[in-house]
């Protein structure tokens, strides 16, 4: 199997599916660093990590880079920056919770986020 970071996000259709908690806890396992949480305003479970960054030029720019990344792809987080964090949180509207393209993107943030 691809590693998650590698692979690209699919295009979500009516059929698409959140994934069995079975296959989340497989995800999760390639991305360790992520929590799985559950909104209880929303209604839905979503993925969630908070990055620590050296300074806050450096979360701007992971911050930019995400935003970027997101942007590519038309897949966007919500993003808190501090000082010296930054919180993504990945989740999918049109299945109204988690979909195998959170995970994707989670990875790939991990990704960037060790190469600074």
């Amino acid at each position: 199997m691809t590693a998650l970071a590698d692979r690209n996000i699919e295009p979500l259709s009516k059929e698409s599916k959140s994934p069995s908690t079975e296959e989340i806890k497989e995800l999760l396992n390639e991305i360790p660093s992520w929590t799985v949480n559950y909104s209880v305003e929303g209604k839905f479970y979503y993925l969630e990590r908070k990055f620590k960054c050296s300074a806050y030029p450096a979360v701007v720019s992971f911050h930019n880079h995400v935003a970027e990344l997101a942007e590519t792809v038309q897949h966007h987080p919500e993003m808190t920056t501090e000082y010296h964090f930054l919180t993504v949180k990945w989740w999918s509207h049109s299945v109204g919770g988690l979909h195998l393209n959170d995970f994707i993107m989670a990875a790939k943030c991990d990704h960037f986020y060790s190469t600074v």
